[in-house]
Order: structure tokens, then C-alpha cells, then sequence
């Protein structure tokens, strides 16, 4: 059913909200109004599965509105690299070619959320580039044009963050001396930020606190830990999942460091 292949992201409640509003004999477009009201009230993953199985249902009523053949030459024309944009023009042109009545008024009923659906996914992609250009010009400045290149494939074709975290650790151990040194610093600052995210800023502060009496590095990485443990919301564990491993190491290779360094002062 539909609900099974492009909304089972919905809750139960909101499944039979739209059921209801079937019964009720409520007209198509109210109801694809009330699933965008729903997607939009999603965030971070949820919204990403909800969005991708949306565009799955789009594209669905789209072939079934200008055909095969059309949806094929849409295909090629993504392939061959075209700007979403001129896909969505291209899109937008088929649809103005369709004479058939029960189509027509197919378009009326699937073309305003899934112009809606098409614009958040944009949205998303735009944000997510900009996300990744600050996050080098933050956090991986010490990174080669050609490091940077291969990040961004990475994303591209969509491997995990993990794969990712490690190929940038990979980077990072390869550097020495001061180039390692402000690598060091720029990842623990992006460490930082995204732990900030994770606990918040009242602990941020009381591990600040901490750090500032004087603790040793030693306890102040177990209070840390212990606070992680803690966390239960699981977009937050995803993430620590996803940035503590790199973080840990970057750590380990800091203190390494500083206890060389303390032993080369003795």
C-alpha cells in the first residue's frame, strides 16, 4: 500500500488522521497539504528518510503521468551531470505537454507537494554543501585541495561519516610538525563543537570548570566519557557513534604530544 512504500515514516495517529480524512471524502490536494504539514514538522534523519521516500512517490506518479520514454530521457539528462534546476525546468515543461484530462487533473492533485518535496530536498543539498565548505574552512583548513576533493566524493556517493572520519584521521596522521600541531588544534575545536551539540552548554561549562582547577587531561576524558553515557536522545547517540572514535584518537595523539613534550622539559 502507499502507506507501506512512500509514508511509513508517518506515526500511527497521522496514518489514520489521513485515513479519516479518505473517509471523509477530503479532497486529494487537502490531504497531500496534511502529509507536507507532516514532513515538514520532521527533523535531521527522519526528515531525510521521510523526503527520500517522498521523491520515491513523486517520481512514481510522474512516470505514471508522462510515461516511460520521458522518464528515461529525465534520466539521462541527470546523468550527464545537468543542474537540478534544469531537471526541475525540463520536468516542468513535460507536464505543460499533457492534453490527457485524467492526467491533467493528476498534475493538479501530485504537482504542488511534490514541487514542495523537490524544494526542501534542494534546500538540504545547498545546505549541506555550504555546511561541508565552512566545515573545511573551520575545522580542516590543513587539509590539500586534492584531501578536500576526495571528502567531498566521499559524500557524494554516500559512504558513513565513520568512513569518512577515518579516511580524515588517515590525513591527519600522515602530517608532522607544525602542520600536524594546527591540524591538532582545528580538529579539537571541531571535537569540541560537536560535543558542545551533544551535552550542551551547561555541562560544556562544567567541564570547562573542570579544566581550569587544574584536573589532569586523564579525569577530565573520564568525565567526558561519563557524560556521554548518559545521553539517551538517539540522534545524539548516532552522532556520538559517528565523531567520538575520531575524537578519541585525536586525543590519544594530543596528550601523546604534551607527555612528550612534558618529558622533554624534565
Amino acid at each position: 500500500s502507499y502507506f507501506q512504500t512512500y509514508l511509513s515514516w508517518l506515526t500511527d495517529a497521522q496514518k489514520d488522521e489521513i485515513k479519516k480524512m479518505k473517509e471523509e471524502g477530503k479532497s486529494k490536494m487537502d490531504i497531500q497539504k496534511k502529509i507536507f504539514d507532516y514532513f515538514e514538522s520532521l527533523t535531521g534523519d527522519k526528515k531525510k528518510k521521510a523526503a527520500e521516500e517522498l521523491q520515491q512517490g513523486c517520481l512514481m506518479a510522474l512516470s505514471e503521468i508522462i510515461g516511460n520514454e520521458k522518464m528515461l530521457m529525465l534520466k539521462e539528462i541527470k546523468d550527464s551531470g545537468a543542474d537540478p534546476e534544469q531537471i526541475r525546468m525540463k520536468v516542468e515543461d513535460m507536464l505543460k505537454l499533457v492534453v490527457d484530462k485524467e492526467k491533467k487533473k493528476r498534475i493538479d492533485e501530485y504537482a504542488p507537494v511534490c514541487r514542495k518535496i523537490y524544494a526542501a530536498m534542494n534546500e538540504r543539498r545547498k545546505r549541506n554543501d555550504h555546511n561541508l565548505e565552512s566545515y573545511f574552512q573551520t575545522y580542516l583548513s590543513w587539509l590539500t585541495d586534492a584531501q578536500k576533493d576526495e571528502i567531498k566524493k566521499m559524500k557524494e556517493e554516500g559512504k558513513s561519516k565513520m568512513d569518512i572520519q577515518k579516511k580524515i584521521f588517515d590525513y591527519f596522521e600522515s602530517l608532522t610538525g607544525d602542520k600536524k600541531k594546527k591540524a591538532a588544534e582545528e580538529l579539537q575545536q571541531g571535537c569540541l563543537m560537536a560535543l558542545s551539540e551533544i551535552i550542551g552548554n551547561e555541562k560544556m561549562l562544567m567541564l570547562k570548570e573542570i579544566k581550569d582547577s587544574g584536573t589532569d587531561p586523564e579525569q577530565i576524558r573520564m568525565k567526558v566519557e561519563d557524560m556521554l553515557k548518559l545521553v539517551v536522545d538517539k540522534e545524539k547517540k548516532k552522532r556520538i557513534d559517528e565523531y567520538a572514535p575520531v575524537c578519541r584518537k585525536i586525543y590519544a595523539a594530543m596528550n601523546e604530544r604534551r607527555k612528550r613534550n612534558d618529558h622533554n622539559l624534565e
